[in-house]
């Protein structure tokens, strides 16, 4: 536990390395741009963070979300007030990576392993393991792994969170998984498990474990002839990109079997086909969704390392709905133009393109970067709780997670994932596009504010 004075003294630390960084973000501005425009976009940014983002709040608000007995945290406060909720794989990843990422430590290269307590990050393995099936995919004990099964992107995004934890922590997980990591036959418990097959090195699943509609040509392309992703494009391309770590395992496994085909390729054509040459979206409207759905599928592009289609009537598309005065309905119709614009300048570098397409977006970002950063201000104002935290709505946060129940349905809370969205992701994403480091918010004080809230909830069991 930490004194208040050891943390007095450390956030005295914090704000001198916080203001120098402001300091140099103006000087780079002005390098990159002219001096008006620097001073004009550091200015909406110190806005940003003055109206936006409350430090001791946050860090106090998301300490209360972490469940000692179970090791994870939990999606909002209502989740952990009420009977049938317990915490999930994504809102434990989210919390996790958003206080580290969004601080000081994180910009001096401390490691997330690092940055909890010994007995924490024990708690949290056992809490990742303890849901894996021998199948490889996890599952949660509120929820059903039969209805888990029914919606494959919750199953395939809590395999994400669940490998990507362990990564952070130097752990494997117990059994191989479906999108290609090798697991080590080490239980929860720490114990070898008696029904774990080494995979000889590849960690690609056995045919019999493969997903169905991943089995080969002929159950992919009637898998894809069932999406509409024409009038569905956010829904499907969510969908596609929570499976794509599975369709690289797979194209993998296809391979070594001698086939002649590749699923990302299937895909990748797919796609092509139903995209509008003339906004690069997939649907028939310039709005939120659809640009939402652009966000998704390039991603989903990115990840099984295509090129995406008319990427730069695509980039046009997502800078108008920013500076549109279309009424959001939830954060990420705030958040995902500005990723969809960062997805597609690293498609661009990654997978082939001119730079002249990044240049001009830089540019048109630098010109409109004032009035679009206040604008989102604006928006996401209309979500912040009075805790400091935000809800997926701008009234309640959202009771459904990817199909399942994570909170109690029209609570007036902030909840772990929009939180997130509209702190870090957001600001990061728009410094991102500025090409320039983005200015974090928690410091070393925060960190040890943190650690004394768990530690106390500890020591009362």
């Amino acid at each position: 536990m930490y004194t208040e004075k050891e943390i007095l003294a450390e956030e005295k630390r914090d704000g001198e390395a916080i203001a120098a960084k402001w300091e140099r973000l103006g000087d780079i501005l002005s390098e990159l741009s002219d001096r008006e425009s620097a001073e004009k976009i550091l200015s909406a940014f110190r806005e940003y963070y003055r109206e936006m983002l409350s430090p001791r709040e946050l860090t106090e608000w998301v300490a209360g979300l972490y469940d000692v007995g179970t090791g994870g945290f939990y999606y909002s406060n209502s989740a952990r007030d009420n009977e049938g909720f317990l915490p999930d794989l994504e809102s434990t990843t989210q919390a996790l990576g958003w206080f580290h990422s969004f601080s000081l430590g994180a910009d001096l290269g401390r490691e997330i392993s690092e940055y909890y307590p010994d007995w924490m990050k024990e708690s949290l393995v056992k809490f990742i393991k303890e849901k894996q099936d021998v199948n490889g995919y996890f599952y949660h004990p509120q929820w059903t792994a039969e209805e888990t099964d029914k919606r494959p992107h919750r199953r395939g995004r809590d395999l994400t969170w669940a490998t990507r934890m362990l990564a952070w922590l130097g752990e494997a997980p117990t059994y191989d998984t479906p999108n290609g990591v090798k697991g080590s036959g080490i239980g929860a418990d720490g114990k070898p498990v008696a029904d774990y097959t080494p995979s000889g090195g590849c960690a690609a699943p056995s045919e019999e474990r493969v997903t169905p509609e991943l089995k080969d040509r002929e159950s992919f392309e009637e898998f894809l002839s069932g999406l509409d992703v024409v009038k569905r494009s956010w829904h499907v391309g969510n969908l596609l990109e929570s499976i794509c770590s599975q369709i690289e395992a797979r194209d993998k496994r296809l391979c070594e079997l001698g086939a002649d085909y590749r699923l990302s390729d299937i895909l990748a054509e797919w796609l092509a086909k139903s995209q509008s040459p003339k906004t690069g979206l997939w649907g028939n409207e310039l709005c939120c969704y659809t640009v939402n759905g652009l966000l998704k599928i390039g991603a989903a592009f990115s990840k099984i390392r295509k090129p995406i289609p008319h990427i730069a009537e695509g980039i046009r598309s997502a800078i108008a709905v920013i500076e549109g005065d279309e009424q959001v309905t939830n954060v990420c119709d705030v958040l995902n133009p500005w990723y969809a614009l960062n997805v597609m300048i690293g498609n661009v570098k990654d997978f082939g393109g001119s730079d002249d397409t990044v240049s001009e977006c830089r540019r048109y970002v630098f010109l409109h970067a004032p009035e679009m950063i206040r604008k989102t201000k604006e928006r996401l104002l209309g979500f912040k709780k009075p805790d400091g935290s935000f809800s997926y709505q701008p009234e309640f946060s959202s009771h459904i997670s990817q199909g399942m129940p994570v909170a109690v349905y029209e609570s007036r809370e902030g909840d772990v994932n929009a939180t997130m969205i509209a702190t870090r992701a957001v600001v990061t994403h728009i410094f991102d596009l500025l090409g320039v480091r983005r200015i974090p918010l928690f410091g070393e004080a925060d960190r040890m504010r943190f650690i004394n809230t768990v530690e106390a909830a500890r020591s009362r069991g």
